[in-house]
């Protein structure tokens, strides 16, 4: 437990660069077979798997801003903007140009107020904890309004409005 903290801690704080495993294995004071193991165990995802999904994240945030997106890959410690591309696709699902395009049509049609992207799959208990996430204890004060992404193909995708899920979440919060 020590030594994940250790490494999750180390990759916080290095999320702007590449890192080695020969460097998480001496931080968790592990060998690298060692430390995947451990790490995976506890936390789900290999020790390289989680800092891509750090960047990802913060790669998330960025492009929901004018900021180009070579910017963010490059802001991000990637060295091209292809390898954050793939590295994105393979954990959003969605290009980085696409996703910016999303967030830029859902401000347009959506209540400024309060409201949510979720992916087309994603349960009515996924969006209550990201709701919950998002917003904490002020959620039950708020009318969610959540939207899906529904893919028509790899290329087309449309924003819908899921008044379904915003109905059963509303029988929830009662």
């Amino acid at each position: 437990m020590r030594a994940t903290k250790n490494v999750i801690e180390h990759l916080k704080a290095n999320m702007y660069q590449p890192v080695k495993v020969d460097e998480l294995a001496d931080i968790a004071c592990l060998s690298k077979v060692q430390l995947y193991r451990v790490f995976t165990s506890e936390i789900g995802v290999t020790p390289i798997q989680y800092h891509e999904l750090l960047r990802i994240k913060k790669g998330i945030e960025l492009l929901q801003s004018d900021i180009q997106i070579r910017q963010v890959a490059y802001q991000l410690g990637y060295e091209n903007y292809e390898t954050f591309s793939r590295a994105f696709k393979k954990i959003v699902t969605l290009a980085p140009s696409d996703l910016q395009s999303v967030y830029f049509q859902f401000i347009e049609q959506a209540n400024p107020n309060c409201a949510l992207i979720i992916k087309e799959q994603a349960s009515l208990i996924q969006i209550d904890n990201l709701i919950n996430e998002s917003f904490g204890d002020k959620r039950y004060d708020l009318d969610v309004e959540i939207y899906r992404l529904n893919f028509q193909t790899k290329k087309k995708w449309d924003l819908l409005r899921d008044l379904q899920s915003e109905n059963a979440l509303k029988r929830i919060k009662r």
